[in-house]
């Protein structure tokens, strides 16, 4: 099934939880495709400052930035779901559209459409992704913003029109 049916899927499933009042309906934080929220949850839409993950150090490779965007380009696109998780904190869900996650690739060329992402929890960078999921565990009680960009094998951020394509779920934990 491709990734427009599974988000589409996972859209439905959302609204349905939320206007029927399912149990579970509150541990789905998402937003639609447009940034609008739904669930009360979540306080913002996607691209922030990338100031803090710019300068986090690493020694072994740059993050400059890709522009993908362009006339007869399939631009990537990605989107952010987090789960509560049955046992204990939050699971992310990574969903990419003309984008393949290539962990087999990573440091190499780039190659269009392909790379990993780089998850972040208020504005730190905790972890590269290489697979549409990823445990994030708990989170302490409050606000926190959940950030997930996408690079290119060789660890350019992915861009289009100069804006960093990446996708930001706000939460509040009990």
């Amino acid at each position: 099934m491709g990734s427009k049916y599974f988000l589409a899927l996972i859209l439905i499933a959302t609204v349905i939880w939320t206007v029927l009042g399912f149990p579970g309906r509150d541990s789905l934080i998402s937003h639609s495709i447009n940034h609008d929220r739904l669930t009360s949850a979540t306080v913002s839409n996607g691209n922030r400052d990338q100031s803090a993950h710019d300068n986090h150090g690493h020694d072994t490779h740059k993050h400059g930035s890709l522009e993908v965007g362009g006339i007869g380009r399939s631009v990537p696109t990605v989107k952010l779901f987090l789960l509560k998780d049955p046992m204990s904190g939050w699971n992310a869900n990574i969903v990419t559209e003309n984008f393949r996650f290539a962990p087999e690739n990573v440091s190499e060329n780039h190659v269009p459409g392909e790379g990993h992402a780089h998850l972040y929890i208020d504005g730190v960078k905790v972890n590269r992704v290489y697979g549409p999921w990823y445990f994030i565990g708990p989170l302490s009680s409050g606000e926190h913003s959940v950030k997930v960009t996408i690079s290119s094998n060789d660890h350019q951020n992915l861009t289009v029109d100069n804006v960093l394509i990446s996708d930001t779920v706000d939460i509040i934990v009990d």
